[in-house]
């Protein structure tokens, strides 16, 4: 799978790689720096609206942030895609009767990207994405939007909103271990594993799944 060793400010707290102690095997240990999240709440709302990247140590290499017209979202998840591609989801912070693009890319020497989905999916997004995650390849991220009940697919490369998938109150995402393929669960029990063309096999559980799912290899 690719590999990267990127670390990105997002929702108010930082995630850097520590330096591996001795014979600890600790390289790619992530430490989370909670003290930041003590910041005042208009702080918060600008450190959401900034990307940082990191590696190896931590050295600051970049700083970026949304144009100001994008100032009522706010960063909240992070994928690592193909090219050292960074993927974020957002959550928008304004009028409810608007519906701004709530998915962006990033890559290192270039300003971000903020992309909407086709528009008779944008407003169905309801301002919310709760999680992000990167396919086997890199190529495909899936972005979940658990109010509206939609995981949306897109292509890195090219930046843009292939489809979506409906489950209602689907948020977690991991990839399989198969191109395009994706578990998604549900906080109605759901276990579903998906492709981006649209294919779906549904399993039901005994659990109420929270926000969030992680691919252990």
């Amino acid at each position: 799978m690719f590999g990267l060793k990127l670390a990105a400010f997002a929702i108010g707290f930082c995630l850097a790689p520590l330096p591996a102690a001795a014979g600890s095997g600790a390289k790619d240990a992530l430490k989370t720096y909670a003290d930041i999240a003590q910041a005042s709440y208009t702080d918060s709302l600008d450190a959401a609206r900034t990307l940082k990247l990191a590696i190896e140590a931590g050295d600051l290499l970049e700083e970026q942030r949304l144009a100001p017209a994008l100032h009522q979202l706010s960063i909240r998840h992070l994928a690592i895609a193909a090219d050292d591609t960074a993927v974020f989801g957002c959550q928008f912070r304004g009028p409810e009767d608007e519906a701004p693009a709530l998915v962006g890319f990033h890559r290192r020497g270039e300003p971000p990207v903020v992309v909407e989905a086709a528009a008779e999916t944008q407003s169905g997004l309801r301002n919310y994405i709760g999680s992000v995650a990167a396919d086997r390849s890199g190529e495909i991220v899936a972005a979940s939007a658990p109010k509206g009940g939609l995981i949306t697919y897109w292509d890195v490369e090219r930046r843009r909103f292939l489809g979506t998938a409906s489950l209602a109150d689907g948020c977690g995402l991991a990839p399989t271990h198969r191109r395009a393929s994706f578990l998604l669960t549900s906080g109605e029990g759901w276990l579903v594993t998906a492709e981006a063309g649209g294919a779906m096999s549904r399993q039901p559980s005994d659990f109420q799944w929270d926000n969030h799912a992680i691919l252990v290899r």
